[in-house]
């Protein structure tokens, strides 16, 4: 169990992905109903030429709160990551891990969780690679300007695009001005603050006798592939070539 003065990083407040424990979406985060019918509206033809219209998919959650089957002992391979990771937007079969560990014939552990950082990356290595033991851990880190904050009241979570956001949640607002302006002041910040949680990482899998593969080197223009259903995260052909660059680092 790991600790910092006594503060339990196995706590709820601080585990938030635990919320969608159990549970099973039609839409989820940035893929919202609304803003699909916003999309039918604005963008019809957007959606039509990537087969988005009336194509439904579900996400469903295992008991620990991530977008996999629960987990056993069955060989496996463990996915760290952000929303590219989780797949917002796309049905699970289409998804990068899901595409790795079929190939591989691999139990499939997805512990992506949306909006994250290294730092939550680690953290989630920390708590779950000894209980999980994978053969292999991916981590498909791709955003070093993100951090978080651990506070008393949960976890904060820190991007770019919440220094111009006006309806930021209360802790946000707290701690935005005083702390991430700061952080954000110099690029190299970011940069090493990512490269501390991959060697940290790494190490962990060398502890445990588990293969580590990181994607940060090598990232994949985005812009240059189709759209999930919400028009802002990669779709099927950015994870195909994702997933096909990782196999060939594995």
């Amino acid at each position: 169990m790991y600790t910092v003065k006594n503060v339990n990083l196995d706590q709820d407040i601080f585990c938030f992905w635990r919320e969608w424990a159990n549970k099973k979406f039609n839409w989820f985060q940035t893929d919202s109903e609304e803003k699909y019918q916003e999309h039918l509206k604005t963008r019809p033809e957007k959606l039509k030429e990537l087969g988005w219209i009336n194509n439904s998919f579900t996400y469903e959650f295992n008991s620990l709160g991530f977008r996999c089957k629960e987990i056993t002992d069955t060989d496996s391979i463990m996915f760290l990551g952000c929303s590219v990771t989780v797949g917002v937007g796309l049905p699970n079969h289409s998804i990068f891990p899901t595409l790795i560990a079929e190939k591989l014939n691999l139990q499939c552990v997805n512990m992506g969780v949306g909006g994250t950082s290294s730092d939550t990356a680690f953290r989630i290595a920390s708590l779950y690679i000894e209980k999980v033991r994978p053969k292999i851990l991916v981590a498909t880190l791709l955003f070093p300007e993100r951090t978080e904050l651990l506070t008393g009241q949960g976890v904060v979570r820190f991007n770019p695009e919440m220094l111009s956001l006006k309806n930021l949640h209360k802790l946000e607002r707290q701690y935005t001005m005083e702390y991430y302006e700061k952080w954000i002041e110099i690029p190299e910040t970011a940069h090493i603050n990512q490269m501390k949680n991959i060697l940290a990482i790494n190490k962990l899998c060398d502890m445990y006798n588990v293969k580590f593969v990181s994607q940060t080197a090598s990232r994949i223009p985005i812009n240059f592939y189709n759209q999930a259903r919400d028009l802002m995260h990669p779709g099927t052909e950015y994870h195909e070539k994702l997933a096909e660059i990782i196999l060939e680092k594995i």
